[in-house]
C-alpha cells in the first residue's frame, strides 16, 4: 500500500480503537457481570479489552502490510539529489493501539442501584478528563498521520527528522567503519558514531527500511565521499542494494 494511503487510513483506525475501548467500558462492562465467579468476568472483560487495541491494530497492519519484511531501498529523487525514507505503518500500528488505552481514560460509574453504566457524574472533574481524553486522542491521530520520523541523505550530509524538528548532520561528522552491521535482524535503534560528539540513536525501529541497509548505506558514503554526489540517482540506488547484497553473503 502506497505510505500516502496508509497514514490517512491510521486516524480512522486509531478513532475505532478508543470508540470499542470506551463503548467496551459503558456498554459491554454490565454484561460480565453476570458471569460466574466473578474471576472469569473479569478475565473476560480483560480478553474484551485487549481485543479493542489487538483487532484494529491487527486489521490495519494486515492491510498495510505493518509486519512484512521491510524493503532493502530509498526513495529516489534525482532532480533533489536525494534519497529519503519516511516512517513505517508498524509506528501507526501501535499508535492505533495506544487509542484503546485512552478509552479507557473515559471517566464512567456504575448507575446506583442498576446494572449499568453511565458517564461519572463528578462535575468539572468530568470535564478535565474529557479536556484530557480529547488532547491525549488529538495528538495520536497527529501522530498517526505524519511521516516522521524519517532520514533524508543528500550529498551533504543526512538530516533526521524529529517529530517537531530536524537535525542535520555532515558526513565528515561521522566516524569511518560505522555504523557497523547491526548484530540482530532490524532492531530498535541504530548508533550513529560521531567524531567530536556522543553517539546519535536513529529510530531505526519504526522507519520503512531495513536497518542493515540503512547502516549500509551510510557507512558506504561515510566512507567513500566521492560517491555522495550520486545520491538520488536510480542507478546508484542499484550500486548500492548490489553491494548489501554481496555484503550479505
Amino acid at each position: 500500500m502506497p505510505p500516502r494511503l496508509s497514514r490517512l487510513l491510521a486516524p480512522l483506525f486509531v478513532i475505532l480503537a478508543f470508540a470499542l475501548s470506551a463503548g467496551l467500558s459503558l456498554w459491554l462492562r454490565p454484561l460480565t457481570w453476570r458471569v460466574q465467579p466473578l474471576a472469569a468476568g473479569l478475565a473476560v472483560y480483560l480478553l474484551l479489552l485487549v481485543a479493542c487495541a489487538v483487532v484494529p491494530a491487527g486489521v490495519y497492519a494486515l492491510i498495510t502490510g505493518a509486519f512484512r519484511d521491510r524493503p532493502a531501498g530509498w526513495e529516489s529523487d534525482p532532480a533533489g539529489r536525494r534519497f529519503s525514507v519516511q516512517s513505517s505503518p508498524r509506528q501507526a500500528a501501535m499508535l492505533i493501539a495506544a487509542g484503546s488505552v485512552v478509552g479507557q481514560a473515559v471517566p464512567v460509574e456504575r448507575v446506583p442501584n442498576e446494572d449499568q453504566m453511565r458517564i461519572a457524574q463528578l462535575g468539572v472533574v468530568t470535564w478535565v478528563f474529557f479536556g484530557l481524553v480529547a488532547v491525549l486522542m488529538i495528538d495520536l491521530v497527529l501522530r498517526s498521520m505524519t511521516s516522521r520520523p524519517s532520514v533524508v541523505l543528500t550529498p551533504d550530509g543526512l538530516t533526521l527528522g524529529h517529530r517537531f524538528r530536524e537535525q542535520e548532520i555532515r558526513w565528515d561528522e561521522l566516524r569511518p567503519g560505522g555504523p557497523p552491521r547491526p548484530a540482530k535482524r532490524n532492531p530498535g535503534t541504530l548508533k550513529l558514531l560521531r567524531s567530536e560528539a556522543a553517539p546519535l540513536s536513529l529510530p531505526a525501529g519504526v522507519l520503512q527500511i531495513d536497518t542493515a541497509f540503512l547502516a549500509h548505506t551510510i557507512r558506504r558514503y561515510v566512507e567513500h565521499p566521492d560517491r555522495r554526489p550520486r545520491i538520488g540517482d536510480a542507478a546508484e540506488l542499484a550500486e548500492l542494494q548490489r553491494g548489501f547484497a554481496a555484503e550479505g553473503a
